[in-house]
């Protein structure tokens, strides 16, 4: 009696693996099929392509005779005229103007070779480099000066002047276009005759005079222009920002505050309060760059509620200036209306 039932399984086993085998070679066939598809799609895509680069090669062939190529360039002066305009103009980063003078190229084959984002950089730095050595100065003898010991250097520091029409003439805050650069100068430390010398350097390629001059406090800055004979001006920003100083430096609370700020700055690194840090202060002129701080401040205090057990008692010494935080967040807000007022308007409003 078992024989039988043994060939019963042995049969459907046996059925069973024939309509695999059945499904399989019908899933093989429709693989197949797709196969050649696949196959026919690719070489029509190919034939497309070969016919589209066959073309924009002899759009570029057609039309280099009309490509004037720049003086001791492989490019086109047409090239590096869009990609100075595309980045002074239009405000294009560097890669982004390699891919649109690629789209150009493969669009209508007018611009031959194509420039790298490096080789862009270096046409911007020797157009300003030009426009230095050559200015084109439309102030006039009626002009002002703005001068700043703006950068370190490694070990030399960088002294900027800037030239700008002594009268307000647009009904905005003073903006880029409206200066000329007049003087970039290096040493490795900046006395007053040293300022002098280079007012008196501007004084003679202008042909005049300024009418003012403007500058922060640095004594070595006021002193090399009083020593020129120009009359200077404070800078507004550094005046009020002296103001605020003056009144705060020396304050208990706001000494407090500072501490507060540090401590957890120093303590929070590399823990689960580290995503709630201050921000970095200013070392120089740090009453100009408050405002970080105080923002900061007022948003911990307005999320305090929501903090866990660790993180209100990490963040309770910032709280505890609540008052402070609140008075600061006014001044700065009055301080910076005169500050737009006086930049927007002008000091004659």
């Amino acid at each position: 009696m078992q024989e039988p039932k043994q060939w019963n399984a042995l049969g459907t086993n046996i059925a069973e693996l024939k309509a695999k085998v059945k499904n399989s070679r019908t899933e093989l066939r429709q693989l197949r099929q797709r196969l050649k598809e696949l196959e026919a799609s690719r070489d029509l895509w190919k034939r497309k392509y070969k016919t589209l680069q066959s073309s924009e090669l002899r759009s570029v062939k057609q039309n280099s005779g009309r490509i004037t190529k720049a003086q001791g360039y492989q490019y086109s002066v047409q090239t590096i005229q869009m990609s100075v305009y595309l980045y002074l103009v239009l405000g294009c980063g560097y890669r982004g103007i390699v891919k649109i003078l690629l789209y150009i190229q493969l669009e209508f084959g007018v611009l031959g070779v194509l420039p790298s984002k490096s080789i862009i950089a270096v046409w911007v730095q020797k157009l300003g480099y030009y426009k230095y050595t050559h200015p084109v100065c439309e102030l006039g003898k009626s002009y002002g000066l703005i001068i700043d010991e703006c950068m370190v250097i490694g070990q030399q520091r960088l002294v900027l002047i800037l030239g700008v029409a002594a009268q307000k003439e647009q009904p905005t805050a003073l903006n880029y276009e409206q200066v000329s650069v007049l003087s970039i100068a290096v040493r490795s430390s900046w006395k007053a005759e040293d300022i002098r010398a280079e007012i008196e350097k501007v004084t003679e390629k202008m042909g005049s005079k300024p009418v003012y001059i403007i500058s922060d406090g640095n004594s070595n800055l006021r002193k090399g222009i009083g020593d020129s004979g120009c009359i200077r001006i404070a800078d507004v920003s550094h005046q009020i920002a002296l103001i605020v100083e003056k009144h705060y430096r020396n304050h208990g609370k706001f000494i407090s505050w500072q501490q507060a700020i540090a401590q957890a700055k120093f303590q929070g690194i590399m823990r689960e309060v580290a995503y709630l840090l201050p921000p970095k202060q200013r070392v120089i002129a740090r009453f100009m760059n408050l405002e970080p701080s105080i923002v900061w401040s007022k948003k911990i205090i307005t999320c305090f509620e929501t903090f866990s057990a660790k993180e209100q008692d990490f963040f309770r010494p910032i709280k505890q200036h609540q008052g402070l935080i609140e008075e600061l967040q006014a001044v700065f807000q009055m301080s910076q209306q005169v500050i737009d007022l006086l930049k927007i308007k002008g000091l004659s409003y």
